[in-house]
Parts: C-alpha cells; sequence; structure tokens
C-alpha cells in the first residue's frame, strides 16, 4: 500500500514539475471577414438567393392568408349585424 502511494506521488511531481518549455504552446488567433466572404462566395450568393425566394413565396402566401381571412371577418361582421336584427 505504502508502495503505490509513493508511485502516484512520484507520478504527480513528475506531472508537475514538468518543464515549462514543454507545456507551452504558441496561441495563433484566427479572423474570418464574413462579410467579406459572403459578398465573394457564388455559393453563398445561390443559397442566399434560394432562401430569399423561399421567404418571398411564403411572405406572399401569408399575405394572402391575412387578406383572406380579413374578408371573412367583414363577412361575419355582417353577418352577425344581420342575426342581431333578426333576432
Amino acid at each position: 500500500m505504502k508502495g503505490l502511494i509513493y508511485v502516484l506521488l512520484g507520478l504527480f511531481i513528475v506531472v508537475l514539475l514538468q518543464p515549462a518549455s514543454l507545456a507551452a504552446q504558441i496561441v495563433k488567433i484566427g479572423v474570418v471577414d464574413l462579410q467579406k466572404f459572403q459578398k465573394n462566395s457564388k455559393a453563398y450568393q445561390k443559397a442566399s438567393l434560394v432562401v430569399k425566394k423561399k421567404f418571398d413565396d411564403m411572405q406572399q402566401k401569408l399575405n394572402d392568408e391575412r387578406s383572406a381571412l380579413a374578408k371573412l371577418e367583414d363577412e361575419f361582421k355582417k353577418q352577425s349585424m344581420m342575426l342581431s336584427l333578426d333576432v
């Protein structure tokens, strides 16, 4: 049991006393200009057009459904006035 403790203590000391040069690493920081990438990338531009087309189609569908809902609401209001007069 004592031998195991000494071995573990020895390994712990070896790990702590490693030379700083072995542990130190050069840190490199990279910067990416996404706007420049987007401006120059043909794949991004194609994907952007596809997404814009889908958005425009969905926006048109939403506008159509809004106008249909507004028409139904107007009809309901007219019918509710007629029904209240009949009652």
